[in-house]
C-alpha cells in the first residue's frame, strides 16, 4: 500500500516481487539484494535504500557487519523474507550461514514478516535455521505447492497465501 515501508530480503522469489512493485507509488524500500534494487530503480515514486555490505558472489546479496549495522537502524511495516527451505517441523532455513544474522535482524526490524517461496522449498531442509513459524505472519507461495504440506502448516497456525 502507498506510504508503506518495506524490507525486501535477497533471493529469486523476492526479486520477482521487486519487479512487480515497479508500477507502485510512494513506497519506502530497503533491500540487500542488488538485482531487486536495480529492478526498483525504474520507479521514481519509490524511495530506495540499498543496504550495503559484502557481496555474496553469484547471488547478488549483500551481507556482513555493514549490512547488519544498517538493518539495526531501520524499521519497516513489512519484510518480504527469502528462504531456501521450509520444513513443517523445523521452520524456515537457509543454506548460507552468512545471511542468517541479517535475515534475523530484518525480522526483528519489521512489524509484519511475510516469507516468499516457491513450492520446491517445502519439506526440504537447509543448513541453518532462520526462524520458527511463530516469527512470521504469512507464507506466500505458488499454487503448485502440495496441499497436504500447506494444511500441515496451517494447522500450526501459519497463514498461507497461494498465488
Amino acid at each position: 500500500q502507498e506510504n508503506e515501508t518495506l524490507i525486501l530480503d535477497s533471493g529469486t522469489t523476492v526479486y520477482e516481487l521487486a519487479k512487480a512493485l515497479v508500477n507502485t507509488k510512494n513506497l519506502y524500500i530497503a533491500t540487500n539484494d542488488l538485482q531487486s534494487a536495480m529492478a526498483l530503480t525504474a520507479n521514481h515514486d519509490i524511495s530506495l535504500i540499498v543496504i550495503g555490505g559484502t557481496l555474496r558472489n553469484s547471488y547478488y546479496s549483500l551481507t556482513g557487519i555493514f549490512t547488519e549495522s544498517i538493518i539495526t537502524q531501520i524499521h519497516a511495516d513489512k519484510l518480504f523474507l527469502g528462504v531456501d527451505a521450509v520444513d513443517p517441523e523445523i521452520g524456515l532455513m537457509n543454506f548460507s550461514v552468512d545471511e542468517i544474522k541479517a535475515k534475523r535482524l530484518m525480522i526483528k526490524a519489521s512489524h509484519q514478516v511475510i516469507a516468499l517461496c516457491d513450492h520446491s522449498k517445502f519439506e526440504s531442509t537447509a543448513f541453518a535455521n532462520i526462524c520458527s513459524f511463530s516469527d512470521i505472519d504469512m507464507i506466500i507461495t505458488g499454487k503448485e505447492a502440495d496441499k497436504n504440506i500447506l494444511k500441515r502448516l496451517e494447522d500450526k497456525g501459519v497463514k498461507i497465501m497461494t498465488v
